[in-house]
């Protein structure tokens, strides 16, 4: 046993283990990047032409990137028309009146709250410059 199956082991591997063939087919396309057929040089622009083609070609860019803003302004316009409308149409009079109420509070609260922290501020300042003035008096 150990003189001839271990010692072809492999070769019994190989015989009774079952082998895959990957077989790999190409096919031809006729798809070539072939280059462009370019015009006889009789043909050809000069400089000058070239030149006033270029910049009617920017013109007409120029044209259609200002007409598509506008397009895009107008279609904003109106989605906001249609949104505020769509809002309004929602929202009541009296809960407009509310949110107002609301609104008006919040800002009174704020606005005492800022006039107390200014006067708090410049009480703090009069009261540096005062030290500030002692201390100058006294050397």
């Amino acid at each position: 046993m150990s003189n001839r199956y271990y010692h072809h082991f492999k070769l019994y591997q190989y015989a009774f283990c079952a082998t895959y063939i990957l077989k790999l087919e190409t096919r031809e396309y006729d798809l070539l990047d072939l280059p462009p057929i370019l015009p006889p040089l009789k043909e050809a622009f000069t400089e000058e032409e070239w030149n006033i083609e270029q910049a009617r070609v920017e013109r007409l860019k120029e044209e259609e990137a200002k007409k598509l803003a506008e397009q895009q302004l107008v279609e904003e316009v109106a989605r906001q028309a249609s949104i505020d409308k769509a809002y309004h149409a929602l929202m009541s009079d009296e809960m407009t009146r509310k949110i107002t109420e609301i609104a008006d509070q919040q800002i009174d609260c704020l606005r005492k709250e800022f006039q107390v922290l200014l006067q708090q501020q410049e009480q703090k300042i009069s009261e540096k410059i005062v030290s500030i003035i002692m201390k100058e008096k006294s050397k």
